[in-house]
């Protein structure tokens, strides 16, 4: 496992849109992003990949990977172009009414966040 070595990691790009990224390809990425809690700024972009109708089970593990990172202050997500549905905003959000915080509510260092879901959202 690369990322538990990665102790000193603060920042971390990945670009991939366009690459054929699947939803089997999630799970394993994010639960791997849970071993630096010490990362700060996250940009992802996973623009016009294969992750429509990806179950909101796996939504939820994206979240849980991202919300591991307790020290992150700016998170900058792109998902344009592959028709995210709503599980993925409600995993985002978390918890709700008379719940504890799940989604990124719970990152209080959290001072920017974009997020981009393509045109179907606007």
């Amino acid at each position: 496992d690369c990322f538990s070595k990665l102790t000193a990691l603060r920042v971390l790009d990945i670009q991939a849109g366009e690459c054929g990224v699947e939803e089997r390809h999630l799970e394993p990425f994010f639960a791997a992003l849970q071993r630096v809690p010490q990362l700060q700024v996250l940009r992802l972009n996973f623009s016009n990949n294969e992750l429509a109708g990806t179950s909101p089970t796996t939504w939820k593990a994206v979240v849980a990977g991202i919300t591991a990172c307790s020290e992150l202050t700016k998170l900058v997500l792109n998902l344009a172009g592959n028709d995210v549905c709503d599980s993925f905003l409600e995993a985002l959000a978390g918890g709700g009414a008379g719940k504890e915080a799940t989604g990124i509510g719970c990152l209080r260092d959290l001072v920017a966040c974009e997020v981009n879901l393509g045109e179907k959202f606007l």
